[in-house]
């Protein structure tokens, strides 16, 4: 059974329910003719079954449809509760009645009903008797005598459909559609229900029409689903290959609910004009789309799945950077006007340089790092421009960022990691755009930050959260690294002391961890007068896009034991709080939540570059394992057996003219034909170069025997 619930706030709806038959399809589209100056709630929806022999219900009225509900004033037994269980419960059909609009629509008054005569009156009746509610009463009154003239009948209707001021009594606009079948033992039969619907008109709070993309491919939602229904058997299969594939692993029940949990925000969160725009709520509906500071730590699903969409987000959204060189914060509820304020958000321009690389990497789109490249450079220049005393470290304005309640001062470990991050990604894109002057300038920058940061920021057991010339504060935080996170997630070397580094892990999940709450966004360990700031409920926060990015950064560094242990912290403390599916930050749904993304891909060491179509595979994961990987190329599963790596494609392939590896391999095979490389060693890696391109396809599996 399904509402037409389409102009629900008009005053004349002008609902339209109508049943078709085609390809062993029963398909009911419900529509509506009504005209709005707002129109976001005009569209259809369609319904359908397919298998054994269908009954419907184009519409009727609403109250017909719920047992018990439906009272029918009639003087012949003073009243009647009418539902249609009771004649489905005894032949298993509906009647197949077809109205297509609201039968009160249009009755007669009880003057014209007195004054017309026999033949309007029999017509009338006839038209009345499409609705599955009027019909039932028509054929009771006939069957249980004494005859009932139509026209008293007639009267009886308006009673029952209009109010004395000629307002509806009930709500038409409810279709139903059934499916009869008969098993013998032993026997199955499948019948298939298919929802679609179709709202074209999107429009933004100020009322400008945007629409969505699916417009440009269906006209209503009729067409969506016979589209669904014609092509089932393809979109179940993949789906569940897809489905299946990204819940084999062996990590346990909470790594694999992690990363696909969150790709519920894909479907909840996310814009897609019909003329092509892509942005997310940064929650849902709140804050504003394509929120740069969130997009750094929740977008590595996107680019790994819809890396089309991803890339055309960033390129329009930068068009926005002022003259500055800084990076706009988010879409300010529409595509036509950014967050003014949130330019002064210093840490998004690192943070957009990273993301630049980060999606290159993943793509190998030549046209768009290009087209990156001078926002690159204006932002590289405005955040070098904010170390005043020379240490290679931004120093100035670095008080307001991502976390926006919570001032910081001097310079900011969160925000000297993330420009050493930057000046790491920066060193890499200047060198893929041949800019070599400028990769090398950026690259004796990154040395004297890197020291700079090690020696002003650590306190002997981490990075304090600032140092103001001899001002400093002492609070832990658990993004105190986070340029090292990102910048070392997509393969790039680490730039920070690894003692230090190895040192400052250990102290942030000692002092921010608690199984019970998870990890907190700062402590202080230290005491002190710290300990106030923690009030604030961005610092003594707890939000689950920190904790996934923080439980990835320890797998990519070693202590991976330590990162499933936050991850099944969340994976608890949603499941007590019954929304596994959406995380509250700002808002439900919150985006960053999907760097939940990158426990696979630390677990797995899974780190494409497309560019050069080299994958570096260095698993953290112990002993033998199974985790999955997913390019928009293909997607499969990565598993050790023994001493045996194997990459295997459930969908699709992935070409590969190298693999970077932790250790030298004894043989490489695939299909289980040996394969030819060249082995070139580096610092803490070894290169395996194929003297043919490698294609992984379901069919070859790619061995490497450690």
């Amino acid at each position: 059974m399904l509402d037409n619930p389409l102009a629900s706030a008009l005053p004349d709806r002008r609902l339209t329910n109508q049943v078709s038959q085609r390809d062993g399809v029963t398909a009911l589209l419900l529509n509506t003719e009504a005209q709005s100056d707002f129109p976001s709630g005009i569209g259809n929806m369609c319904f359908s079954v397919t298998g054994g022999e269908s009954s419907w219900i184009s519409g009727t009225f609403r109250e017909y449809l719920q047992p018990g509900l439906c009272r029918w004033e009639t003087s012949r037994l003073n009243y009647m509760l009418l539902d249609i269980m009771q004649p489905f419960v005894g032949s298993g059909r509906l009647p197949n009645a077809k109205r297509t609009t609201d039968p009160s629509i249009g009755l007669p008054s009880a003057s014209e009903i007195d004054s017309a005569s026999d033949t309007q009156i029999r017509q009338i009746m006839a038209a009345l008797s499409s609705d599955a509610l009027l019909n039932r009463v028509f054929t009771d009154a006939r069957s249980s005598g004494p005859v009932v003239s139509e026209r008293e009948l007639l009267r009886e209707v308006r009673n029952n459909l209009v109010d004395k001021a000629g307002k509806p009594r009930l709500t038409w606009g409810t279709g139903a559609l059934a499916s009869t079948v008969r098993v013998a033992p032993g026997q199955k039969a499948g019948i298939r229900f298919t929802l679609s619907w179709n709202f074209p008109h999107h429009l933004t709070p100020d009322g400008h029409e945007i629409g969505h993309m699916y417009a440009n491919w269906f006209r209503d939602a009729a067409e969506v689903n016979r589209f669904l229904c014609a092509n089932y058997d393809k979109h179940r299969s993949l789906t569940e290959t897809f489905a299946r594939t990204l819940c084999d692993t062996t990590l346990g029940d909470p790594m694999a609910f992690a990363w696909s949990s969150q790709l519920s925000t894909l479907v909840f969160n996310t814009w897609w004009s019909k003329g092509g725009d892509y942005a997310m709520w940064e929650g849902l509906g709140c804050c504003g789309l394509s929120t740069t500071d969130v997009d750094y730590q929740g977008s590595f699903p996107v680019v790994a799945l819809f890396p089309e969409l991803k890339l055309s987000q960033m390129r329009r959204i930068i068009t926005r950077q002022n003259q500055l060189g800084q990076v706009p914060h988010n879409y300010a509820g529409s595509f036509d006007e950014v967050d003014p304020g949130g330019f002064a958000r210093v840490d998004m321009n690192p943070q957009f340089v990273m993301m630049v690389l980060r999606d290159y990497l993943w793509t190998g789109d030549r046209d768009y790092l290009e087209s990156m490249w001078p926002h690159v450079l204006r932002a590289m220049t405005f955040t070098q421009s904010l170390d005043s005393n020379g240490d290679g470290l931004p120093d100035r304005d670095t008080g307001f960022q991502s976390y926006d309640q919570w001032r910081m001062r001097g310079t900011p470990s969160y925000i000297a990691s993330l420009w050493i991050g930057a000046l790491n990604a920066a060193v890499a894109i200047a060198q893929a755009v041949g800019k070599t002057e400028q990769s090398n300038s950026w690259k004796a920058t990154l040395l004297q930050a890197s020291d700079s940061f090690d020696r002003t920021l650590f306190n002997g057991d981490y990075y304090s959260l600032w140092a103001d010339g001899i001002l400093r504060d002492e609070l832990c935080m658990t993004d105190q690294v986070s340029g090292e996170w990102f910048a070392h997630l997509i393969g790039l070397p680490s730039s920070l002391s690894k003692a230090h580094l190895q040192r400052a892990l250990t102290s942030i999940f000692r002092n921010n961890f608690n199984p019970e709450f998870g990890v907190h966004n700062a402590t202080a360990p230290r005491r002190g007068p710290e300990l106030l700031t923690l009030n604030n409920l961005q610092a003594g926060g707890v939000w689950s896009g920190i904790e996934f990015a923080f439980a990835s950064l320890l797998m990519d560094h070693g202590h991976y034991n330590d990162g499933v242990q936050i991850v099944e912290a969340i994976h608890r403390r949603h499941l007590r709080a019954g929304q596994p599916w959406n995380h509250v930050e700002c808002g439900g749904h919150y985006s960053r939540a999907m760097s939940s993304w990158a426990t696979m891909l630390a677990a797995a060491g899974f780190k494409p570059d497309r560019p050069n179509k080299s994958l570096t595979l260095i698993p953290v994961a112990p002993g033998d394992f199974r985790i999955p990987w997913v390019t928009a190329s293909g997607f499969g599963t990565l598993s050790r057996t023994a001493q045996t790596l194997s990459l295997t494609s459930a969908q699709g392939q992935l070409e590969l003219n190298s693999v970077q590896l932790r250790r030298p391999a004894k043989a490489i095979r695939l299909g289980g034909r040996n394969v030819p490389v060249v082995i070139t060693a580096a610092e803490d890696r070894v290169q395996l170069r194929f003297s043919t391109p490698v294609i992984v396809r379901p069919s070859e599996a790619l061995e490497i025997e450690e």
